[in-house]
């Protein structure tokens, strides 16, 4: 319960037993009583200055500010508690992607951090949702590396060396596992077999049009992981 309410339950608690005393006093016919009614205006100004006392205390209350905490990142479910301990509320919750999952995280958010704003302030946040990982389990090497490209996603590459020398470069294992649900940009493993006559594989490979899609970044990857 806030100060500004226990005041004043206080003053009109010692209000209402001032003139119980007095209307008491008043029905006996004392001689008490009228010294009581003289003392009635100073209780009332007692009972004004409470009140007063109590409405600035609400006032500082209600434009009390507080700063905003930095939710870029942060998984949508942390960020609400955090906004929470903080005196704030979550307010829109935004996605481009679609209808909001769990695993969401923060990317944006407004107000922005560090801003100074009254308590209970809703703070709109905007979201991105997971990604879930392919399986990329027997397929093509080059393949593999472009669908990763397309869906944000990092690649690194483990070389299986194979005695097959007619065996295909593919991947024989990944992780994280398919289908599991990721940020944009986390890095997919891919252990990929490598038969022996790699000079040759790479000019294949260099052939695929697979290949010929893939940014210089990953194109690097494949490069140096063939060499």
């Amino acid at each position: 319960m806030s100060e500004a309410i226990l005041f004043q339950q206080e003053a009109v608690r010692m209000m209402k037993n001032h003139c119980d005393v007095f209307v008491a006093e008043e029905s006996r016919g004392s001689v008490y009583s009228r010294s009581r009614r003289s003392a009635l205006p100073s209780v009332l100004r007692a009972f004004l200055i409470l009140i007063a006392v109590a409405a600035a205390i609400s006032t500082t209350a209600c434009t009390k500010k507080v700063p905003v905490p930095s939710l870029a990142q942060m998984d949508l479910d942390q960020a609400k508690v955090l906004l929470s301990s903080a005196k704030l509320k979550p307010g829109n919750v935004l996605s481009a992607q679609g209808p909001v999952i769990p695993g969401a995280y923060v990317i944006a958010q407004n107000p922005a951090a560090g801003l100074q704003v009254k308590v209970d302030t809703p703070i709109d946040l905007t979201v991105e949702l997971p990604i879930s990982v392919p399986n990329l389990v027997n397929s093509g090497l080059t393949d593999a590396v472009n669908t990763l490209q397309s869906m944000g996603l990092k690649v690194m590459l483990v070389k299986q060396p194979t005695m097959n020398i007619f065996g295909k470069t593919k991947v024989v294992q990944q992780n994280p596992p398919a289908s599991s649900m990721v940020r944009k940009d986390a890095a997919v493993m891919l252990t990929v077999s490598a038969p022996p006559d790699v000079k040759t594989i790479l000019g294949a490979v260099e052939q695929d049009p697979a290949y010929q899609k893939l940014n210089p970044e990953y194109r690097g990857i494949l490069d140096t992981f063939l060499k």
